[in-house]
């Protein structure tokens, strides 16, 4: 189908999808552990105003450049289609899809308040897109954590990357050493593992950062690179404290009904100002979690 959404343009895209629990393969997918609601969307837009400038930094070192079609899958509140469309400049256009159709509207809010009429989003699964035309990258951070099995969705969203286009993906890695502080904060060691904790009770790879070497590799890319970047931060007025008790609060549900900690252990409304109090009595330095970014090209022909 061909989708109209507000400012005039009509989507290249056509989509159809199923549940997710209709897509066969050799694991099922993880939960998706965090909320869909209004806080957990201004969650989405803090997380994108943290990691924009790494985000940014591995689409152009990939080989981004004005003028490209691109695929944003998994695009949330927009923030990856934002970075994308400072690249590909009014000569691109960026096509966003997500399976939860309710963030949409905030993303289209987003482009319209920015002034970009050449990005769209469309409701879908990575894993059953139809595209018109195939696109020159394939873009998309925090996506394949949630699909059980990641080689098969990525090999899904390559059939529409034209030869030698990009696939340029950013996972974050839930592992105990992938966040930490210097010197160490017990408050910090115990909310960080219990976000591990959760990622483990939702059968979220923990390392899927490094995993998405082996993928790139079995997907059959080429010329295959990664970088690992953390922000480092600290101080009183950091946002690591509010966006780390709003990622905690947004999968708290989960978290409590697997075991992992009770709502008084955690005490979120308060979190945040003991995360500031704890680190500032330290005078400590945060790490935020390890965000891996990998990229590659699809084979030429021949």
């Amino acid at each position: 189908m061909t989708a109209n959404h507000p400012g005039g343009m009509t989507d290249t895209l056509s989509t159809t999808h199923e549940p997710v629990a209709s897509v066969t393969g050799p694991a099922p997918d993880p939960v998706y552990w965090l909320n869909r609601d209004d806080a957990e969307a201004r969650r989405l837009i803090l997380q994108g105003r943290l990691y924009h400038p790494s985000t940014r930094w591995v689409l152009l070192r990939a080989g981004l450049r004005p003028g490209m079609k691109v695929l944003d899958v998994g695009s949330g509140s927009g923030d990856v289609a934002l970075a994308a469309r400072e690249i590909v400049g009014r000569r691109g256009t960026v096509v966003g899809v997500d399976q939860n159709a309710e963030i949409l509207p905030v993303a289209r809010a987003r482009m319209r308040s920015a002034g970009y009429s050449n990005v769209t989003f469309v409701p879908g699964d990575i894993r059953s897109l139809s595209l018109r035309d195939d696109v020159d990258a394939v873009v998309g951070r925090f996506v394949l954590k949630y699909v059980g099995d990641p080689l098969t969705a990525l090999n899904a969203a390559l059939r529409h990357v034209k030869p030698g286009g990009l696939a340029v993906f950013q996972e974050m890695n839930f592992t105990l050493d992938s966040m930490t502080t210097d010197p160490r904060v017990p408050l910090w060691d115990q909310v960080w593992t219990w976000i591990c904790e959760a990622a483990v009770r939702a059968t979220i790879e923990p390392a899927m950062g490094y995993r998405m070497r082996e993928v790139f590799r079995d997907a059959g890319l080429t010329q295959v690179e990664m970088q690992l970047t953390s922000n480092v931060g600290g101080g009183p007025d950091d946002a690591v404290y509010d966006y780390v008790a709003a990622s905690l609060r947004s999968m708290l549900p989960m978290v409590v009904s697997s075991g992992v900690a009770t709502a008084e252990e955690i005490d979120i409304d308060t979190l945040s100002a003991r995360l500031r109090a704890a680190t500032l009595a330290k005078d400590a330095t945060v790490k935020y979690p390890n965000l891996v970014g990998v990229w590659g090209r699809n084979p030429l022909p021949g």
